[in-house]
């Protein structure tokens, strides 16, 4: 039963670009398939109508399972969306979802990303108010998850991340 799928998913058709890697995601996760799609590892980062990544939409929802399964599933731990390039690890620290935090930091999420407006995830944190997750940004420690490779923050879909070229100015 895919009944769990974010409601945003069923309430924008227009999210269809990437309806069946979410699908895939929550095959696997309900017991599906353990053999990951080729096709999975494109649309799991890609942004949809509203220039969010299915990562981003899951640290919105302070979604942890979510979070988990499409970490687990390729997805991009650094992706930035359109509107500003937000990263999900800054969506989390705004949200002050520590599970989430976590978990992207284990993924490999970079701590140092600044959005358009010139903020880490630290200090979107430190204006939502939230001050353990501030320490858990600067100081905190976590184990990473071996992953296949190093991603950089990209908002093209591609897992590999924008080249240093395309990388948005954080000045």
């Amino acid at each position: 039963e895919l009944s769990a799928l974010p409601r945003w998913l069923s309430e924008n058709p227009s999210a269809s670009p990437f309806r069946t890697s979410v699908e895939e995601v929550y095959q696997r996760r309900l017991g599906g398939s353990s053999q990951q799609p080729s096709s999975i590892q494109l649309g799991i980062n890609a942004l949809d109508s509203e220039g969010y990544a299915q990562l981003h939409r899951a640290a919105l929802n302070n979604d942890v399972g979510l979070t988990r399964d499409l970490l687990a599933g390729g997805a991009n731990p650094n992706v930035v969306n359109s509107n500003g390039h937000h990263t999900a690890l800054q969506i989390a620290a705004h949200q002050g979802n520590a599970d989430i935090i976590r978990l992207l930091l284990q993924y490999g999420a970079d701590r140092a990303w600044m959005s358009d407006s010139g903020l880490t995830a630290a200090q979107y944190a430190s204006q939502a108010g939230h001050g353990e997750i501030c320490r858990l940004l600067a100081h905190g420690s976590v184990t990473p998850i071996s992953t296949s490779t190093t991603r950089s923050p990209s908002s093209s879909g591609d897992p590999e991340g924008p080249s240093s070229s395309t990388r948005p100015s954080n000045s």
